[in-house]
This record gives C-alpha cells, sequence and structure tokens, in this order.
C-alpha cells in the first residue's frame, strides 16, 4: 500500500474513532446530569475539602407511593468554624426543575404515621460513622415521631462533626422510583449551596 494510501486510512480511521466517542458522549448526556458518587448501596456523596454531603435513597426507594418522599441525609463539617442546619436549608430539585421545599415538622407529625418506619430503613448512619471515625455527632431530629418527639430542628455543626437525619418533601409530580434529584443544602456560613446529584432506585413509571 502507498504511504499515501496509508495516511488516507488512517485518518478516516481516527475520524471514525472520534465520531464515535463524541456520538457517545452525547448519548451520556441525554439521561440526564451526571450522578454524584455512590457512598453506600443507595446513597451519594458531594465531598469537598469544608463539608461533606450525604443524600441516601433507600427510604424513598421502599415507599413509593406515600404523600411525602422520605430521603437520608449525613452533613459532616470538614473544615469550617461552624456551620448552622436547619429543614429550611434543603431544597429537592427534581427532573423538570420543580423546587421542594422540607415539609414542617408540625406537617409531618399531624399527616404521617411512618416516620419511625421510615427510619429503620435508612443504611447510610453507619457508614458515615466508619468514614468519620473522629467525628462528634451532633444530636438532630428533623422529623419528631412516635419514638423520637422532640424535635431539634437547628443542630449547630463546630468543625469534626456530623448530624444524621431523615427529613421529608412533598412527593414529587412525576414520582420518585428510577427518577434523578438533586439536593440543595445552604447555611448561613456557606457562600454557596452544596448539592448532591442522585437517583432512587426502582423502574419509572410514567
Amino acid at each position: 500500500m502507498r504511504r499515501s494510501q496509508i495516511v488516507a486510512v488512517v485518518s478516516l480511521a481516527a475520524l471514525v474513532l472520534l465520531s464515535g466517542c463524541a456520538a457517545g458522549s452525547y448519548a451520556a448526556r441525554t439521561d440526564g446530569p451526571p450522578l454524584d458518587p455512590k457512598f453506600s448501596l443507595s446513597s451519594y456523596i458531594e465531598e469537598g475539602a469544608s463539608v461533606a454531603f450525604i443524600v441516601g435513597t433507600r427510604p424513598a426507594g421502599i415507599v413509593k407511593d406515600a404523600e411525602y418522599m422520605p430521603l437520608e441525609i449525613g452533613v459532616a463539617n470538614k473544615g469550617m468554624s461552624v456551620l448552622t442546619i436547619t429543614p429550611e436549608s434543603f431544597v429537592l430539585v427534581d427532573e423538570a426543575g420543580n423546587r421542594y421545599p422540607a415539609v414542617s415538622s408540625e406537617e409531618l407529625y399531624r399527616e404521617y404515621r411512618r416516620v419511625d418506619v421510615d427510619r429503620r430503613l435508612g443504611e447510610i448512619f453507619p457508614v458515615m460513622r466508619g468514614k468519620f471515625q473522629i467525628y462528634s455527632i451532633v444530636p438532630s431530629n428533623f422529623t419528631p415521631s412516635f419514638d423520637f418527639p422532640t424535635a431539634l430542628l437547628k443542630p449547630v455543626l463546630n468543625r469534626y462533626t456530623m448530624i444524621y437525619d431523615l427529613i421529608y418533601f412533598p412527593r414529587p409530580e412525576n414520582g420518585t422510583q428510577g427518577r434523578r434529584f438533586e439536593l440543595f443544602m445552604s447555611a448561613p456560613e456557606l457562600e454557596s449551596p452544596v448539592f448532591v446529584q442522585f437517583r432512587v432506585n426502582g423502574k419509572k413509571t410514567d
């Protein structure tokens, strides 16, 4: 084969390869934004130098048809002098861009009787204890229930402390199974919100 023919074949192969890569990248993006790294089987983590934010989806994946969507949350203060968290710190965003504030503890206590059952479905707390072994646990309770009736709605996290809790949102319009979400967390001490991109296990129902 002549040198000119070899160059032409190599150029064509490179063009095909690049086209395939571009098509593959485009196809990957059609399924929504990228997900954050897994923290456990059904949870995701966004971790920086200052804060680690974890979202556990197992309760939401099991509680399919309730009027509320339960999520585990974990926050570890890695590098800030103080971090103040409340239920109002959290906003859920669905695939369509709809925003859902957290359900108030009063509404949840009045309207929903499954909190203690949902709490037992969680999986991230022991994993957090293993990862953040030197961190102290700050008491919090955003979802008062029969077993844990006292609300603790404004935990203050000093450096090297963490919280674990369960938080609820109104059930998204298109359901939860197989859907992608973003959970944003803001605080007075944060320059900008921290958010986790995650997906709830299960099959979509259109």
